[in-house]
């Protein structure tokens, strides 16, 4: 019988610890192809005998194959003896088998295992219907480019800078990894987050608030349909940090006391700190969460979350202190998020243009939104009446304000912003309990099903099964194949101000430091970055005079560069900024092919240098 505690029962923080000491290699002297490719062998094998039955075995059976092979063909280096003896000593050095009363759960049976299969389906069947456009959001173009410059032995922040934490780029690379670097396979790969989100959500619903697995399935499938609009089809951080924030939570929310699911319970939230800083306004959620209960366990409570949750950062503090980016990671980290500015955002209005645009997709999709978002009311009455004696209704409530709380202080308007009350939100079909409105809401789960699910389902299949032609055809893909054959060999340098997603084909670094087309303009992070010396006043300046062979920028229709600069708001985006330097003919239809938000008043411009 397949039980969760033992998917558990694994090396869960030595698996953390080899990841980290992998990005450590360069550091030990590990730097050849070759090493990082038998240290990632080594690694497979160490996951794959957690994961099966009698992995103990199967784990000194390979291990001994790997020596016996080695031995014959006369290759024992100590490259070899080194990563043999680290990954045989920390397969057993840190037991965890205690771990099996952290989740506390029945043995899954063949209907709950029937669910994850079913969600699973859904999840590729909603997540993949745009895979034919290249570009969703051009934020995904800046982290994949941070995350493939790890491939090139540089940390986050070390070479290229974005705003997001250390840990997205990590997982980014991971996903880049799993899918060779292929675009489109990394946005299939992606999807595991989703998935993963909407398990949890799953598990919350049917575990801890005792619904049937029928309401466990319909809260995950009300998460995957308002997934399903084109922007939260992007890879955000909000995405993959929910994964790590949810797992926490479902931890926390145990009726039981357990050291051992509140250490990880931090270490979890610890992670999701690290990928999206905002989610630290979470940590107020536990704290009530600890004082919500039984007041002796108090102390205990506090300190074993804290005890998962600092070591991890200290941990990545410590990752960066050591390669000298102390100050860049704690600017990054601390200073700027605490300098952060919202624009002049209207939280009720935005929150209405938010369920407006889930109407044009389907009027059931924004009926289920707001039957959902106006059921709170009679929740919180609920809740008085019973004096809030039940907890998991509190925690529910707490995190709900919470995830609203993060979507006001973010006062940008953006949809995936949106994305911790959706998680929230559907956790609550667990607590509508009024017949009629639970019959309309099912009613128009029903129908969106019926008139959304088989479109959607025929155009994720037809991308899946053709993503290689697909890929094949993206226009910019293609675009940065024409600039590649404009050289001889590959030592060219490109300045992009724009289109990033260029570099990330050509395995390009970017000139600049700050690579995020629209960070050039924000005050809060230009001039803490400027501040702390990390960057110069004039470092666009000083990126022309090197001449760059490439140049990626755009300006609107009247010639005036299309996101501006702070730090040189004279800079024109045409051949004449740089010396000896042609426009190269680049049919804007291309751009518009791509793209699936296509911004018509938008040039699209790239300049080769004729040195």
């Amino acid at each position: 019988m397949i039980t969760l505690e033992k998917l558990i029962e694994k090396k869960i923080l030595n698996i953390f610890y080899l990841s980290i000491f992998y990005l450590l290699l360069n550091r030990f002297g590990f730097n050849d192809s070759q090493s990082k490719f038998l240290f990632l062998q080594f690694f497979t094998v160490f996951i794959f005998s957690v994961l099966v039955k009698k992995g103990v075995k199967v784990f000194y059976i390979i291990n001994f194959l790997f020596l016996i092979y080695y031995f014959l063909t006369d290759n024992i280096t100590f490259t070899l003896l080194f990563f043999q003896i680290l990954f045989f000593t920390l397969f057993h050095d840190f037991d965890l088998k205690l771990l099996n009363n952290i989740f506390k759960i029945k043995n899954i049976d063949k209907h709950e295992l029937l669910s994850y299969i079913f969600i699973f389906v859904l999840t590729l069947a909603t997540q993949n219907q745009y895979l034919n456009f290249e570009i969703l959001d051009h934020d995904v173009s800046t982290s994949i480019l941070v995350a493939n410059d790890i491939f090139n032995g540089y940390l986050p922040y070390e070479r290229l800078w974005d705003d997001k934490q250390p840990l997205f780029y990590i997982f980014n690379y991971i996903v880049l990894f799993l899918s060779k670097s292929n675009y489109l396979f990394y946005k299939i790969f992606f999807d595991i987050f989703t998935f993963a989100n909407a398990i949890i959500i799953f598990l919350i619903v049917y575990r801890r608030n005792n619904q049937t697995i029928f309401i466990g399935i319909t809260s995950s499938s009300v998460y995957l349909f308002v997934s399903s609009q084109p922007w939260a089809n992007s890879e955000y951080s909000e995405i993959m940090s929910l994964t790590f924030l949810g797992l926490s939570y479902f931890l926390t929310t145990h009726l039981k006391f357990s050291k051992y699911r509140y250490l990880f319970s931090g270490i979890f939230f610890s992670i999701s700190t690290l990928i999206n800083i905002g989610t630290g306004i979470f940590s107020i959620g536990f704290l009530i969460l600890f004082l919500l209960k039984k007041q002796e366990f108090l102390f205990s409570k506090i300190f074993y979350f804290s005890l998962g949750f600092i070591p991890i950062h200290l941990s990545i503090l410590f990752l960066y202190a050591l390669n000298g980016l102390t100050l860049i990671y704690t600017t990054t980290l601390i200073t700027i998020p605490f300098s952060y500015t919202s624009t002049d955002t209207y939280f009720f209005y935005d929150l209405r243009v938010f369920i407006e645009s889930l109407f044009q997709t389907s009027p059931y999709l924004s009926s289920i939104f707001l039957f959902l978002l106006f059921n709170i009311v009679n929740i919180l009455n609920r809740s008085i009446q019973n004096k809030f004696r039940d907890y998991q209704i509190n925690a529910f409530l707490v995190f709900l304000i919470l995830a609203f709380g993060f979507l006001y202080l973010a006062g940008k308007g953006y949809y995936h912003h949106f994305l911790y009350v959706v998680f929230f939100l559907s956790i609550s079909l667990s607590y509508v309990n009024i017949p009629p409105l639970r019959l309309v809401l099912f009613f128009s789960i029903l129908m969106f099903s019926i008139f959304n699910i088989i479109p959607m389902s025929k155009e994720s299949a037809h991308n899946i099964i053709y993503s290689e032609f697909l890929f094949s055809e993206y226009p910019l893909y293609n675009l940065s194949q024409e600039i590649d054959e404009l050289f001889i060999n590959n030592d060219y340098s490109i300045l992009g101000l724009d289109n990033l997603i260029l570099l990330f084909y050509l395995n390009k670094p970017n000139d600049l430091f700050i690579i995020h087309p629209t960070n050039h303009n924000e005050n809060f992070i230009v001039n803490n970055l400027i501040k702390a010396n990390i960057v110069k006043n004039d470092y666009l300046e000083q990126a022309i005079e090197q001449r760059p062979n490439v140049v990626v920028c755009s300006t609107d229709k009247n010639g005036e560069v299309y996101y501006d600069l702070i730090t040189n708001s004279g800079f024109l985006c045409t051949e004449n900024t740089f010396k000896d330097s042609y426009l190269y003919d680049v049919n804007q239809d291309i751009f518009n092919k791509s793209q699936f938000y296509y911004d018509e008043n938008k040039i699209n411009k790239i300049i080769i240098s004729n040195r």
